[in-house]
This record gives C-alpha cells, structure tokens and sequence, in this order.
C-alpha cells in the first residue's frame, strides 16, 4: 500500500482521463496571442507621436522657466560705464588723471579679452549680430512700454525685465494711449565686455553694457485724443540710455537678452562697490 502522501499527490483514476484530454486539448490549440493589426498600425504611430510633441513641449516649458529664473538671478557684473562725453574729475577726489587712464587701459584689455574669447565661440560676426539684436531688443522695450503688448519682449528680455516695463507702464498710463516712435539712432557703443563663471567650469555667462544715443519721441493723448504734455513726433528730443544685455556663452541656441535697463554712470575707483 502507498503512504498517505503519495496517495494525496497522485490523481484518482476517475479523474485521469479528463486531465489527459485537458493537456491534449492544450497542446493542438495553444492560447492564440493578441497581435496588433495592419488597420490599427497608423493609429498607433499617431499615438506614439502625440505623446513625444506632448513630452516635447513640456520639456521646452521647463527649460524656458529654468532659463529665466536663471537670467534673473545672475548679478550684473558689467558694470564699468563712464561718463558720456568728457569726464570731470572732482576736486577732492584721491585719485588723478593718471589713475583714470591706467583704469580704462585695463577695462579695455577686460572688454578685448572676453571679445577674443566671445569670437571663438560664436564667430568671426558676433559683434554685428550682438548691435543688430541689442537695437531690436531696445526698440521692443520702448514699443511693450507704449503699446501694452508684452509678447515681443518677452523674446528680448529676461522676465524681471518685463515685470518692471509693467509696472512702469501701470503707474504712468492712467486712461492715457502712448504712441513711441524711433527717429534716428545717432550712436549706439559698447562700453564694457564682461564674463563670470556662474555655475562650474567653461560655463560662462557674458554681459555687455551698451549705450544708445537716440532721437525719439512720445505722444500721450487723453481718451479723446487730445495731446497731454510737450511730446510731439515732429520735435523729437535725443535720450541717452545704458542697457546691459547678457548671454550662457557655453549654450550655442542661446541669444543676447536684457538684464537691465537704464543703467546708471559708475566710478569705480572713487567706489568699487558702485553698480550700474
């Protein structure tokens, strides 16, 4: 006689037959698979590419956001801009005109430098390209400022940039329409080439202090059309304004934007803390 156990693991014979017609049954009809159908294909690669443009652009939000925050957050370190038109030393400054003169062959070795370095990098026409966008930027920041429209300077600007051509534009509409027109560019010129290792090694952020001389004009009028204050198209006035502009020099997708604007005269050796 077999053990209990033995007994329990061999099947009873009323049941034997049944079992091997199972696994008979199970070897001439295997579970038939479920394959995807010529039909459904087109389907399928359409899905397949809604997903990747779905992931793509949340990607592209992501670096967008992560690249303003970044530009946002780099200090101006560009900050060497003189005086326009002759400079005044005062009386009782320490310092002489042999002091000056040895800053601004320094400050000019700096800005050649980082010129030398900037050609390597983006080639031999990076400072027309830089003129070229440096004006357009300029002209979208006076335009967002008259119009309201803030699209086109996004582009141009880095966002603490537009925030404050908001705020500007806020306190000084009050019902009143802005028309801003461009005149004639007398000089636009490069005062100071700067870059600083902001986040590890050969990542460099570049910055440029550029001055823009123009004839411009603007017309506010009441919401009956009527002119408000003496700007007129037909007398445009010259401006001086100094703009920093800044760039991530190791990303070659990346282009020249507003870091600030208005930027103010600095001496640095009567104050090295000065800032722009």
């Amino acid at each position: 006689m077999l053990p209990l156990a033995a007994q329990l693991a061999r099947p009873s014979a009323a049941y034997a037959p049944a079992i091997a017609a199972r696994f008979i049954a199970s070897q001439q009809s295997p579970v038939p698979t479920r394959r995807r159908s010529y039909a459904t294909m087109p389907e399928a690669v359409k899905e397949l590419q809604q997903k990747q443009a779905r992931l793509m652009e949340k990607m592209s939000r992501r670096k967008q956001s992560a690249n303003l925050a970044t530009t946002s957050s780099v200090p101006v370190f560009a900050n060497y801009i003189p005086p326009r038109g002759r400079r005044v030393i005062p009386a009782d400054s320490p310092y002489n005109w042999r002091s000056y003169m040895w800053h601004d062959v320094v400050q000019w070795v700096q800005s050649f430098r980082a010129a030398l370095r900037w050609r390597k990098l983006l080639g031999k026409g990076w400072k027309r390209e830089f003129n070229f966008r440096a004006l357009e930027a300029y002209t979208a920041t006076h335009q967002a400022l008259a119009s309201g429209k803030y699209d086109l300077l996004r582009k141009y600007a880095s966002n603490a940039v537009v925030e404050e051509v908001k705020a500007q534009r806020d306190r000084k509409l009050q019902g009143l329409a802005l028309d801003w027109k461009m005149h004639r560019v007398i000089e636009q010129k490069i005062l100071c080439m700067r870059e600083q290792e902001i986040f590890k090694k050969d990542e460099f952020v570049g910055q440029v202090a550029v001055r823009f001389t123009t004839l411009q004009s603007l017309e506010i009028r009441d919401f009956r059309g009527r002119l408000v204050g003496d700007g007129s198209h037909d007398a445009p006035k010259e401006v001086s304004e100094v703009y920093i502009l800044q760039r991530d020099m190791w990303r070659p997708e990346d282009d020249w934007k507003i870091v600030k604007r208005k930027a103010k005269e600095t001496d640095t050796l009567a104050d090295p803390m000065a800032l722009p």
